[in-house]
């Protein structure tokens, strides 16, 4: 869940190819597993961003996918989106994009009775395998908000870093802006300092 408490600000990290290649996968706990978008998942993509607080409602969440991500790129979607199901039912997902060759970590979220199990570290490396195979010797790249801060501290965890000027592209051409140093102040205060330590000495 997102903890809208926290002032906004826009975080953009990234991870070497060199360390992307050697994540592995954890092992999912029993009685969930991994597997590619099918039809019908867009449905389950909106119910599970909505969940986190990304969007208001789930029509909210559904017209953004349709327009940004199945209409204009449905074969793209179906080998870069990924999801972890239970009993056959999406509860996780995240998309191993790339907008104008920049390859990019979209949209990762984990139904909120379901984290705290390593679903999303777990998704998180899954998006990073795909990228090895559609991108390869390409550094990724992750948009983030303070809010999202404990996103940070999983992105981190697996060897992102913060990144002080540079941007990146989003959806409609976009760029997301960067705002390192307001950003680091927020998170000063509300990650413990040993994550905050790791960021401040890794940032690039």
């Amino acid at each position: 869940m997102l903890d809208k408490s926290i002032p906004e600000k826009s975080i953009v990290m990234k991870l070497s190819h060199e360390t992307a290649d050697a994540v592995k996968c954890p092992v999912l706990p029993e009685g969930f597993s991994l597997r590619p978008f099918k039809e019908g998942d867009q449905y389950h993509w909106a119910k599970i961003i909505a969940s986190v607080g990304e969007f208001p409602d789930n029509g909210y969440a559904l017209a953004y996918f349709m327009l940004y991500y199945y209409r204009p790129r449905i074969k793209d979607v179906k080998e870069r989106c990924f999801f972890i199901v239970k009993d056959d039912i999406p509860i996780a997902t995240a998309t191993a994009w790339s907008l104008f060759g920049q390859p990019s970590v979209h949209w990762l979220a984990v139904e909120k009775e379901y984290q705290g199990l390593g679903l999303g570290k777990a998704i998180l490396t899954a998006v990073l395998e795909c990228f090895s195979s559609l991108s390869p010797k390409e550094d990724i790249y992750v948009h983030t908000r303070t809010w999202s801060y404990k996103a940070v501290c999983l992105y981190h965890s697996l060897g992102f870093k913060m990144l002080r000027e540079e941007t990146v592209w989003g959806n409609g051409g976009a760029v997301h802006k960067n705002e390192y140093y307001e950003a680091m102040e927020i998170l000063k205060k509300i990650i413990p300092p040993n994550i905050y330590g790791s960021l401040l000495s890794t940032s690039i």
